[in-house]
C-alpha cells in the first residue's frame, strides 16, 4: 500500500485543517519524490509542521508520522535518516488513537524498520512479523506485509496458501500486491509440475526479498535470471522490472522485450505491465515531456489488446485501465456502459487506483452508474458478477481446477501491424464526461 495514499486517508481522518494543508502540500510530495531535495528544504518543512503544533498539539502523532515518512522513504539520500524515522514512528504509535488507520500505519512502519536492511537499524524479522500482524488486524490492506513474510518463511512459519489468502484479502481491501499475488497463484496452481516450479518460485521470492528488503540488487538479479532462464513467467516479469528502471536504453529495451515475452505466452500480469511500460518507453525515447494521459492517447491503441486480454481474465489493474480507456476515449471510442462495466469489475475487487484527475476506481464506478440506464445497469452488474466469480485468484479455488494466470493471447491485427510504426501525434481532446 502506498505510503502517500495512506497518509492522505490519515490526514482526512485525524488532522486539523492546518496540518492537513501542510502534510498534503506539493512541498511534501517534492520532498518525498525528488532526488535533489536538500536537508535545508526538509528543515524548513519540519518548521512548518512544528509551527502548526503550537496551536494544534493534538496533531502531534500525525506530525511525527508525516516527518518519519519523509525521513524513511524520501528519494533524496540527504534527507533519509532511518534511525530518527524509527524513533518518530514509535512516538507516533504511542501518541495516535488506538485502532485508527494512522495507528495501524505507525505499526506497519515500525515493522518495516525491523524488516528492511537499513543503516543504523537492526533487522529483526520476529519483531517485524508481530508489528505487521497488529497492523493487519486493524486494516486488512496491511496483510500484504504478513503475506510476504509467510511466503518466504521469515519471522514466521512458511505457508504459501495462507500467504495467498492474505494477499487476496489485502487486494479486496484496496491494497497493492497484484504481481505478488498472481505470481504465488501461478506457483500454487502449477506445483503439480514438480520441483522445477517450486524451485523457480523460491528463487523469484528470494530475488524480491533481496531487492526490496536487503537492497542487494546484484543478488536479486542473479535469482531472477536463474528462474527466468527456465521460462518461469513471474521471474521474467521481475527481471523485466530490473532492466526497465535502468536509464541505459539497451537495458530498458531488454526490459520491454521480457515483458512482451511473458505477455505473449499468456501470463496475465505481464500483459498489463507490457502495455503500460511500452508507453513509458516510447515516451522516454522521445524525451519524456508528456503527461500520462498524453502518453496513453498516443500509444494505447497499439497495445490495447493486451489490456483487454488481462481485463477479461480478471486482472483488476487491467480492468481499471480498460475502464479509463472507455471513459476517456483512449485507444477506443468512448462508451459509458463499458466504462461502468470495467470500473465496476476493478472496484469490486478492491482496486483503488487514481486516474488522471485524481478520482479513485470506486468514485469513477459510482459516477458511471448515474449515467447508465437502470435496465442496462442490471445486465452489466450480472456480467460483473460473472467476471469476478470466474476469475478468483484465491487459494480456495485451487482445488476446483480454475486456472487464470495463463491464457491464450489474441493480439489485434492493428496492434501487430503498427507495433513498430508508431506516430507521436496526439489529438487534443476533452477530459471526459
Amino acid at each position: 500500500m502506498s505510503l502517500l495514499s495512506v497518509c492522505r486517508v490519515v490526514a482526512e481522518e485525524n488532522m486539523s485543517n492546518e496540518m492537513f494543508a501542510v502534510s498534503n502540500s506539493q512541498e511534501f510530495m517534492r520532498l518525498l519524490w525528488t532526488e535533489t531535495a536538500t536537508l535545508d528544504d526538509f528543515r524548513k518543512y519540519e518548521k512548518k509542521i512544528r509551527d502548526v503544533l503550537v496551536t494544534h498539539p493534538e496533531d502531534k502523532g500525525v506530525a511525527d508520522l508525516t516527518l518519519a515518512t519523509l525521513l524513511y522513504s524520501s528519494k533524496s539520500k540527504v534527507i533519509v535518516d532511518s534511525p530518527r524515522a524509527f524513533e518518530l514512528f514509535k512516538q507516533a504509535y504511542a501518541e495516535l488513537p488506538e485502532g485508527t488507520l494512522s495507528y495501524a500505519l505507525a505499526l506497519n512502519n515500525i515493522g518495516n524498520c525491523y524488516y528492511q536492511k537499513r543503516d543504523g537499524l537492526t533487522q529483526d524479522f520476529d519483531s517485524a512479523y508481530v508489528y505487521f500482524s497488529k497492523a493487519a488486524e486493524i486494516d486488512k490492506r496491511f496483510k500484504v506485509s504478513v503475506a510476504r513474510m509467510k511466503e518466504i518463511g521469515i519471522g514466521t512459519d512458511k505457508d504459501l496458501r495462507y500467504a495467498l489468502e492474505c494477499y487476496v484479502e489485502a487486494l479486496k481491501a484496496g491494497g497493492d500486491a497484484y504481481y505478488e499475488a498472481y505470481a504465488l497463484r501461478y506457483a500454487l496452481e502449477n506445483e503439480a509440475d514438480g520441483e522445477l516450479v517450486k524451485s523457480n518460485h523460491e528463487k523469484t521470492v528470494k530475488g524480491v526479498f533481496e531487492s526490496g528488503v536487503n537492497n542487494d540488487y546484484t543478488k536479486a538479479k542473479k535469482y531472477f535470471e536463474e528462474a527466468a532462464e527456465k521460462g518461469y513467467f513471474p521471474a521474467i516479469v521481475y527481471l523485466g522490472n530490473y532492466y526497465f528502471i535502468d536509464n541505459d536504453p539497451i537495458k530498458k529495451e531488454k526490459g520491454i522485450e521480457l515483458y512482451k515475452k511473458a505477455a505473449d505466452e499468456g501470463y496475465i500480469p505481464a500483459m498489463h505491465a507490457y502495455a503500460l511500460q511500452y508507453c513509458y518507453w516510447k515516451n522516454w525515447q522521445s524525451g519524456g515531456q508528456r503527461t500520462l494521459f498524453e502518453i496513453k492517447k498516443a500509444y494505447y491503441e497499439y497495445v490495447l489488446s493486451y489490456i483487454e486480454n488481462a481485463a477479461q481474465h480478471g486482472y483488476a489493474l487491467a480492468q481499471q485501465e480498460l475502464g479509463e480507456c472507455y471513459h476517456y476515449g483512449i485507444g477506443v471510442k468512448r462508451n459509458t456502459e463499458n466504462a461502468y462495466l470495467w470500473y465496476g469489475a476493478a472496484a469490486r475487487q478492491g482496486c483503488e487506483m487514481r486516474d488522471f484527475l485524481g478520482s479513485t476506481t470506486k468514485q469513477q464506478y459510482e459516477k458511471m452508474a448515474k449515467k447508465v440506464h437502470a435496465k442496462k445497469k442490471a445486465e452489466l452488474d450480472k456480467t460483473i458478477d460473472e467476471l469476478i466469480a470466474n476469475c478468483s485468484i484465491s487459494a480456495s479455488t485451487l482445488d476446483k481446477g480454475i486456472k487464470v494466470t495463463t491464457v491464450e493471447v489474441k493480439v489485434g491485427e492493428k496492434a501487430e501491424e503498427n507495433q513498430h510504426k508508431l506516430t507521436d501525434t496526439i489529438t487534443e481532446d476533452s477530459w471526459g464526461y
